[in-house]
């Protein structure tokens, strides 16, 4: 990659991980220009800012993923496995606080961008989600930090089954 790179065949390199205790080790080898990793009101770890600072340090660009936690933060499924009590009421709760998938979007995003300024990686359907995704991104800047706080609170403390996708058992 890294020949790719002095041939100009790449611009950048960059790895996407799924767990952020693997940070260290990356920077330790060397060589890339960027990491992308999960980042959500569900998947947010106090302590992994340390590790995101040290990112920063090394001059490695952080984009984040997967800050509607794969949707999870806009809407209710309609088939919703057995072991996600914590969620369901969890939600229930955000939505007291933001009672529009524009103001969803909005706390997801600020709670990440609050954490983590830098590159968000957002997938739209289509461009009546895209057209959404932008108001609320605007909405977002101007979000009292109190309704980030209570935001926060309500996800914290998720369980691992919940917080990894790749545990995810969806019921058929």
């Amino acid at each position: 990659l890294q020949k790719c790179k002095e041939l100009n065949m790449a611009s950048s390199i960059g790895i996407s991980i799924y767990e952020t205790e693997q940070i260290e080790k990356f920077i330790n080898i060397g060589g890339l220009d960027v990491i992308q990793l999960p980042w959500s009101l569900i998947n947010r770890k106090k302590s992994n800012i340390d590790l995101i600072n040290k990112l920063k340090d090394a001059n490695i660009a952080v984009h984040i993923r997967s800050i509607f936690h794969q949707g999870l933060l806009l809407s209710m499924p309609l088939k919703l496995p057995d072991n996600f009590i914590e969620y369901k009421k969890s939600y229930t709760d955000f939505c007291k606080i933001a009672n529009s998938v524009e103001k969803r979007i909005a706390l997801s995003i600020a709670s990440v961008l609050r954490d983590v300024p830098g590159a968000l990686i957002i997938g739209a359907d289509n461009v009546d989600q895209l057209k959404i995704i932008i108001k609320a991104n605007k909405m977002a800047y101007d979000l009292p930090n109190k309704y980030v706080k209570k935001s926060r609170k309500i996800w914290e403390n998720m369980p691992d089954h919940i917080i990894d996708p790749r545990k995810w058992i969806i019921n058929s």
